[in-house]
Parts: structure tokens; sequence; C-alpha cells
């Protein structure tokens, strides 16, 4: 939000100062966005690959509480899943991150 960098990012006059959080989202989040797609996963596991990813450094995304959420989640995987740990995953021989993987997650 610094005038000097919004110049230099040639940001317009206009645009209101960047915000991390935003009262409307976060008050509609806070029903509880992955309740409110639980029932489907089940389903989609059945048929789809599907990719959870979220960032250890991102302030905004929870990914204690997403972890927690696929732990508690009712498919055909979730026992072998969370008898899981999770594994490293490396880009180029340098560690990015870490993953577990079963059946389509």
């Amino acid at each position: 939000n610094a005038p000097a960098l919004r110049h230099a990012l040639h940001v317009d006059p206009r645009v209101k100062d960047y915000q991390d959080k935003d009262p409307v989202t976060e008050q509609l989040f806070s029903r509880g966005e992955m309740a409110s797609v639980s029932n489907l996963f089940p389903d989609l596991l059945k048929h789809f690959r599907v990719l959870l990813y979220n960032g250890v450094y991102d302030l905004t995304c929870n990914y204690m509480g997403e972890d927690r959420w696929v732990a508690n989640l009712k498919w055909e995987g979730q026992l072998h899943w969370n008898s899981l740990s999770l594994q490293p995953w490396h880009v180029s021989g340098t560690l990015a991150g870490h993953y577990r993987t079963h059946l389509n997650l």
C-alpha cells in the first residue's frame, strides 16, 4: 500500500488499498466453507483425482484445519489416509514441501 510501490506497479489510484482480509468474505467463510461441500467429496473421490493444496506460510489459509477436515472426511480411503505420514516433495533436488496420496486424493 506504500505510495511509491503502488506507483512502481502502476496501480490505478482508484484501486483501494490491499487487504489480506475482507470482512464480507471472512464472514461468509466463517459459516464453514469446507462443511458446505464435504458431502460432495466421497462421491467425487470415487470418480475423479482431487488435489488439495495449501502453503504452510500462507497466513490466510489454514493448512492445519484442512488437514483435520480431510482426516475426518468419510470416504473409502479414510483409514489408510490417516495412517500415512507426510512424504518429502523435492523439485530439482530441493525440498519444496510435503505430500501424501492415496487412491484419488
